[in-house]
C-alpha cells in the first residue's frame, strides 16, 4: 500500500465578495470592520473547503495577502514605492501564451528595513483557533527579495545585495521564532529556488545559490526537538518545507 501526503501549497482563489471588498477599503467605501469580517468569512470557507475533502494539514488561503509575498512589504517599512506589479513583473504564460511585464521603475528598497508588525503571526492565531487540523503557515524564501534591491534606488540604505538580504533573513528568522512560540508546527518556505531577473533580461543565476546560504539562516530558527537549540534538518533547505514536530521555544537568559 502507499501512503500519500497532500495539502494545499498556500493559495485559494479569492471569492468575489473579498476581491470587490479590497478594492473598497481603500476608497472608503466600506469600513475597517466590515472589511475584516469579509476577509474573516474567506478564510473560514477556505479551512472549511480543506476539512470537507479530509486534509489533515490546512492553511488559511492566504486571503489576507495580495501575492504570496505580499505580507512582507505590509508589515515592514523601507521598500519605497511599489504596486502589485513589483511581485509579477517578468515572463509569465497563460491560455493566451507568453504575457510580459516590465521591471517596476522605481522598484527597490529605499531606506532600512524595520519590522512594523509580524508577517504572519496574527494569520496563524485565527487559522489555529477555527480548526482541530494542522496549521500551515507559508513564508517567502529570502531570496525571493534579491528582486527589491536596486543599485540605483537602494545603494544609500544597503551598498550591496548581500547586506540587505541579510536583513530579510533576520526579520524572517524573527517571524519563524514568533510562530514557533506562538504553537506553529508547519512552516512552508515558498520558492526558494525561483530565479529573478535584471532590468535588461539577464538572468541572475547566483540567485539559486543565495536562496540556499539565505534559506538555512532562516531555517536555523527552528527547533526540531533538541532543548536549547534550534537545528534545521539540510534536506530541508532544498524541499522548502519544514516540519516542526514538538516545537519548543528556545529559552532565554
Amino acid at each position: 500500500m502507499i501512503t500519500g501526503h497532500a495539502d494545499v501549497v498556500g493559495s485559494l482563489l479569492r471569492p468575489p465578495e473579498l476581491l470587490q471588498a479590497q478594492k473598497q477599503l481603500p476608497t472608503g467605501t466600506i469600513s475597517n470592520t466590515q472589511f475584516k469580517e469579509i476577509e474573516d468569512r474567506a478564510v473560514d470557507n477556505a479551512i472549511a473547503l480543506q476539512e470537507e475533502v479530509g486534509l489533515q494539514i490546512v492553511t488559511d488561503g492566504e486571503m489576507r495577502r495580495q501575492s504570496f509575498q505580499s505580507q512582507m512589504t505590509a508589515a515592514v517599512s523601507g521598500f519605497g514605492e511599489y504596486n502589485l506589479d513589483a511581485f509579477l513583473w517578468g515572463d509569465w504564460y497563460d491560455e493566451q501564451g507568453l504575457q510580459r511585464k516590465r521591471r517596476p521603475r522605481r522598484l527597490g528598497a529605499i531606506a532600512k528595513l524595520k519590522r512594523v508588525r509580524y508577517l504572519s503571526a496574527d494569520e496563524f492565531s485565527y487559522l489555529n483557533s477555527k480548526t482541530n487540523r494542522i496549521p500551515k503557515i507559508t513564508l517567502p524564501s529570502p531570496g525571493l527579495w534579491a528582486n527589491f534591491w536596486s543599485a540605483k534606488h537602494s545603494k544609500a540604505a544597503y551598498p550591496t545585495l548581500d547586506s540587505f538580504l541579510a536583513d530579510i533573513v533576520q526579520i524572517l528568522r524573527n517571524e519563524v521564532k514568533e510562530l514557533v512560540r506562538l504553537g506553529a508546527s508547519y512552516v512552508q518556505i515558498d520558492a526558494p529556488l525561483r530565479h529573478t531577473t535584471a532590468a535588461k533580461g539577464t538572468v541572475i543565476v547566483f540567485i539559486f545559490r543565495l536562496s540556499h546560504r539565505y534559506l538555512r539562516r532562516v531555517l536555523s530558527s527552528i527547533h526540531f526537538g533538541r532543548e536549547g537549540t534550534y537545528t534545521v534538518s539540510p534536506d530541508l533547505v532544498f524541499t522548502g518545507c519544514a516540519r516542526i514536530p514538538d516545537a519548543t521555544r528556545r529559552q532565554e537568559s
